[in-house]
């Protein structure tokens, strides 16, 4: 779920014990392993998400690549969130990836490659070079669930599979 909403350019409402709020990119509010920004009298109020305003469908969806359909914990996750004009001509990307590094990432150069191009008009050039931008925001670890190369391979090969 959280790598979804990062490519939604979600927002989090934080409120502390005084009734103080605070709002944190989504991006920002995972810290690490297990962390967060929150701090000791605080609590996650609620997530925004922000509408899509020019009412044409937008392509979206999450890819998860586990050990099994029953875990939780991806080897490796990408979701995507794509809005276009009524030509196909892209105007806004949220492109996220996650277990491939420290935190969620929002891969912003992905994002910003695939604005004013037509979504489906992209030649085999431009799914490599946006599945090139994907990885540079990985720095997979290798432990008993996959390796580190395993995991670059899934995500360019998902990376590419979006369009």
């Amino acid at each position: 779920m959280s790598c979804a909403l990062v490519s939604l350019n979600a927002l989090c409402e934080i409120i502390n014990s005084d009734g103080n709020i605070r709002t944190v990119p989504i991006v920002d509010f995972f810290t690490g392993v297990k962390t967060t920004v929150l701090q000791k009298d605080e609590f996650l109020r609620s997530v925004l998400i922000p509408t899509n305003s020019n009412g044409i469908e937008p392509v979206s969806g999450f890819i998860k690549i586990g050990n099994r359909n029953s875990m939780e914990i991806a080897l490796v996750s990408l979701a995507f969130h794509i809005t276009h004009d009524d030509k196909g001509v892209i105007n806004n990307a949220g492109i996220s990836i996650g277990s491939v590094a420290k935190t969620i990432m929002l891969a912003e150069s992905a994002s910003a490659f695939l604005k004013g191009k037509n979504i489906n008009q992209l030649s085999v050039d431009d799914t490599n070079q946006f599945a090139n931008l994907i990885l540079n925001y990985a720095n997979p670890i290798s432990d008993i669930r996959a390796s580190a190369w395993y995991r670059k391979q899934v995500l360019w090969n998902i990376s590419k599979s979006i369009f």
